[in-house]
């Protein structure tokens, strides 16, 4: 799976801060991942990305990492991150992470990013 050069059929948020409190604004897109941590291995989808942060959802059976994982997008990128909360809803739950390192595909990565600018 590419990305397109172009992504206007992706929906930004409004800015960040005006929604959550949060610094950085944030993209909504939906994009299916591999969480990795320990031995464990989760299929999830993110849900919205910053610079500095990234929200997945993951089946709501799931344990989160509660030290640093791996985020995978076939095809893509790879970070290195950190959770800093979880949300349990209804049949999954919501988990935010902390970019720690990116690991693969930084142009990429900076692309998507950019977005949100």
């Amino acid at each position: 799976m590419g990305y397109p050069k172009s992504l206007s059929g992706w929906s930004e948020t409004k800015r960040a801060e005006e929604l959550f409190g949060r610094s950085d604004p944030r993209l909504r897109i939906l994009m299916p991942c591999l969480v990795s941590w320990q031995d464990q291995r989760v299929s999830g989808t993110v849900r919205d990305l910053s610079h500095n942060g990234i929200a997945v959802m993951l089946p709501g059976i799931t344990e989160v990492a509660t030290e640093e994982a791996l985020i995978q997008v076939p095809d893509g990128f790879m970070l290195r991150v950190r959770p800093v909360h979880v949300q349990q809803r209804a049949e999954m739950n919501l988990t935010g992470f902390k970019i720690e390192a990116i690991e693969k595909g930084a142009e990429q990565w900076k692309r998507l990013c950019s977005v949100t600018q």
